[in-house]
Parts: structure tokens; sequence; C-alpha cells
């Protein structure tokens, strides 16, 4: 009697592994698969250009914040306060790629496009170099040749002879020179591409 008593608790112990050796294939998949998101946003002739990053949204979302002068915003490496992203281009049967990196103001940016500044950096050998020096927002007044959208700002041009990875940093500000003593900022990274 003993004897199946010690069975039945053997099954039990094998069934409770089996259980949470399940569920944690279940998490690590979730996790794996929400760990970085990819946007495909043009392929044609041979060739595509996709954004990648790793965030839940394409961008930044940033609440109540102040003016803040350009040297400090620029240094500022604050989580949440930058945005990393990367562009790959493939391009397969293309010769060339050209892309440009687009930035959209979202409805829930309560403060005016005037009083925001914009910085872009390109990383290079584990640096990051400055390839959109700090400067207002100022939205296309008609859809450019790549197809971004008015509205938007074009922040980078971009031409690729090879397959590549490029890493960029954004980072977006209230100005110090803006009357405004607070605001939310929603802005929104796209990308935009050519194969040639």
């Amino acid at each position: 009697m003993e004897d199946k008593k010690e069975f039945g608790q053997f099954y039990y112990f094998i069934f409770g592994v089996c259980l949470l050796l399940f569920f944690l294939v279940v998490v690590g998949f979730v996790v794996f698969a929400n760990r970085k998101e990819e946007i495909i946003e043009n392929e044609e002739n041979g060739g595509n250009v996709v954004l990648n990053y790793s965030s839940n949204m394409p961008g930044l979302h940033l609440e109540k914040i102040v003016p803040t002068t350009d040297v400090v915003a620029k240094s500022n490496l604050k989580e949440g306060e930058f945005f990393d992203f990367s562009v790959s281009t493939s391009l397969d049967s293309a010769t060339e790629i050209n892309y440009e990196i687009v930035l959209v103001n979202n409805k829930q940016t309560t403060v005016k496009p005037d009083d925001l500044v914009v910085y872009l950096e390109n990383e290079k050998n584990g640096a990051y170099i400055p390839v959109f020096e700090p400067k207002s927002l100022s939205a296309l007044k008609k859809e450019t040749d790549f197809d971004s959208p008015d509205g938007s700002m074009v922040l980078y041009n971009v031409k690729k002879t090879k397959s590549e990875d490029d890493k960029y940093r954004l980072r977006v500000w209230l100005s110090d020179k803006s009357l405004a003593e607070s605001g939310n900022v929603d802005v929104e990274i796209q990308v935009y591409g050519k194969a040639k």
C-alpha cells in the first residue's frame, strides 16, 4: 500500500516538474518574441530596408518634460530619455539602397513643434557621432521622393552600396528658449527607402 502511495507521489512530482518546464518554455518564448520588433518599410528592386528596435514603441514618449539646454540633453543617458534603433539594409540583387529616417510627431504631443529640439546620432566603432545637430522640428510641406509623408521631419538621408546594420540614437527635448514650462512628447521614427 505504501509503495502505491510513493508511486503516486512520484507521478505528481514528475507532473509538477513537467508543468514547470512547460511554463518556463512558454515564458522564455514570449520574452524572446517580444525582444525585438521589426518593421519592413520597403522591399522592391531586389533590396529591402528594415527598422529594428527593442522597446515596445518605435520612438519616444516623454511626460512632463521641462526646458533643457542642448549641452545637458545631448549627454543625457537616463533610461527612457533616448531611443536606440537600427536600420538594416539588404541589397540582395540591388546595386544600392537609399533611405531616409523620418520623425513623426503624434497627436499626444502637447507642446508646439517649434519648442521641441531633435538630435540624432549614428554609432561608429562604439561611439555615437551626431548626424542631425540639435534643431527644432520643421515639418515637410509635401511628400518626398521616398514617400515620407507631409507633416513628418526628415532627419537623415543615407546611401548604401552594401548590406549593413546602422545603429542610431534619438533624443528629443523641450528647448530652453520655450515659453512652455512643461509638456508631453510623443514622437515616432519611420524609415522609407528605395532600392536601385
